[in-house]
């Protein structure tokens, strides 16, 4: 296996771990229940407060678009990039606005 294909392999993985990984945040925070958060933090304030939402759209759903963006599109190429100029801006709208957002939260 050659290293162009690993890492469109790992990317994939990622992307869809992330899109797991925002889902299931979304469930627990639709169905209240208290989250396992590392080093003591309290993510049920996080995840509830008025910086989770951004023009009124849930985090969640953003980051779950963002990832899936991510795996659908490493899938779809034929390198590890994808050669087309609408896929790169994409990529690049995305990856400002998500990066934005964590900086307004």
């Amino acid at each position: 296996m050659n290293n162009l294909l690993l890492s469109k392999i790992i990317v994939i993985f990622l992307g869809i771990l992330g899109f797991l990984l925002a889902l299931w945040i979304r469930h627990k925070k639709k169905q209240q229940e208290p989250m396992v958060c590392p080093f003591k933090g309290e993510c049920g304030q996080v995840i509830n407060s008025n910086y989770s939402k951004f023009l009124s759209i849930d985090l969640t759903y953003l980051g779950m678009g963002y990832y899936i963006f991510i795996a659908l599109g490493y899938w779809r190429s034929r390198s590890c990039f994808y050669n087309t100029r609408y896929y790169n801006f994409c990529i690049s709208i995305f990856s400002i606005f998500n990066r934005c957002s964590g900086i307004y939260s």
